[in-house]
């Protein structure tokens, strides 16, 4: 084993091997002055002191004066690392636990890497645990005999299995709930496998996604368990069990790594704007209307299909006023409210009044009334038009 002396400013000014069988060692120095002894043992050995600050004035310091400058050794040392599985090195921040045969537990972190190492260390059976607060390992222990000389773990025997991934989807500055986040690999087949996520089948669902994860209150999304490699993720425009709302989304494809820690996304995906379906119908549980002409804040956007149904397309979160036109009925125009975080109130749109027309004869200018065959409807009051042969006007 080396030991080494040195200037008080540092440079080398000897050096020495101890004996192999009784650890004694000879240095000379040939010069008075301010000195620095050290003693280098092989990594994880332990001594004390490990230095020793000399100042040799010919006289009166211990080694004119014939006294032994001593380094005691205290043990050796164990080294190891938790590594990324899959991979050849680890994160920092794992707790390492070393617990001799009595239960005396010691403990250490993991640095950059996922290195650590435990000194002065006697012989003996030891057990080491490793451990995180949100990332799962396995293996998470090993057993190492202490005999002489450093142990060093094997690369594998702690390994932390995945990483958390979380992200966001926003909407104007708000939180969008319930929104279906997909998480696809770029690899064809990995060989680790993505646990804390939901992986029931999804109707529309482009490709195979891995599993998916749907935003909370917060719009948030989580992937509890993600091993090491490459993803995307994909924010899903239709949500299943909401037919009457799709989103604008932005990007497309978030793509990201995970190598050795959590990952958070901040703001992943963007709704810029709410595509909403809304249907006419004939009176409450009545038929629906086709043809409906349908203008939004009166501008023509289209009209209903044959189930009745109108698509109001890239509404951004607010109030709007709904109006609908059809030659034989009218109806009364409905408020549409859009919200930040996905929430959308669609009113079902009913026929308020229909359009009666008829003939009276002979021709001539007088008053009907039009009596409703159900009780709790008004009667309606119209005139005749004498120059239209007879028919009936519009009621008054």
């Amino acid at each position: 084993m080396p030991y080494y002396s040195y200037t008080k400013e540092g440079s080398l000014k000897e050096k020495t091997e101890c004996a192999p069988t009784n650890g004694y060692y000879f240095l000379p120095l040939y010069e008075k002055g301010e000195y620095v002894l050290k003693v280098h043992p092989p990594a994880g050995w332990s001594f004390e002191p490990s230095e020793v600050n000399l100042i040799v004035d010919g006289s009166t310091d211990q080694c004119s004066t014939g006294q032994d400058i001593n380094f005691a050794f205290n043990g050796f040392g164990i080294t190891g690392k938790v590594i990324t599985a899959g991979q050849k090195q680890g994160p920092s921040g794992v707790s390492v636990q070393l617990i001799n045969e009595k239960g005396v537990t010691r403990n250490t972190v993991t640095s950059i890497g996922g290195d650590f190492h435990f000194t002065p260390v006697i012989p003996g059976k030891y057990t080491v645990k490793a451990s995180h607060p949100r990332w799962a390992l396995d293996p998470s222990q090993a057993v190492v005999q202490v005999k002489e000389g450093n142990t060093v773990l094997s690369t594998g025997v702690l390994a932390v299995r995945g990483y958390d991934v979380r992200g966001s989807v926003t909407s104007y500055g708000s939180p969008v709930v319930n929104v279906h986040i997909l998480l696809y690999s770029k690899e064809e087949s990995p060989k680790f496998r993505v646990e804390g996520c939901m992986t029931a089948l999804l109707q529309g669902v482009p490709d195979a996604p891995i599993c998916y994860s749907v935003t909370d209150s917060s719009g948030e999304f989580s992937f509890g368990l993600v091993p090491a490699g490459e993803y995307r993720l994909m924010a899903l425009a239709n949500p299943p069990g909401q037919p009457k709302i799709s989103y604008n989304v932005k990007p497309e494809f978030v793509s990201f790594s995970v190598l050795h820690d959590s990952l958070f996304i901040r703001d992943t995906f963007e709704v810029t704007g709410f595509t909403v379906k809304g249907k006419v119908v004939t009176a409450s549980s009545g038929p629906p209307m086709v043809g409906v002409r349908v203008l939004l804040d009166d501008k023509p956007v289209g009209n209903t299909d044959s189930q009745g149904y109108y698509t109001l397309t890239a509404l951004k979160p607010g109030t709007y006023i709904v109006k609908f036109q059809h030659e034989q009925c009218e109806l009364d125009s409905i408020q549409v409210r859009v919200l930040g975080g996905g929430q959308v109130s669609v009113p079902e749109a009913r026929v308020a009044r229909w359009r009666v027309c008829g003939a009276v004869a002979p021709p001539a200018s007088r008053d009907l009334i039009i009596a409703p065959d159900r009780p709790g409807l008004a009667k309606i009051m119209v005139k005749s038009d004498g120059d239209n042969e007879g028919k009936l006007g519009d009621p008054i």
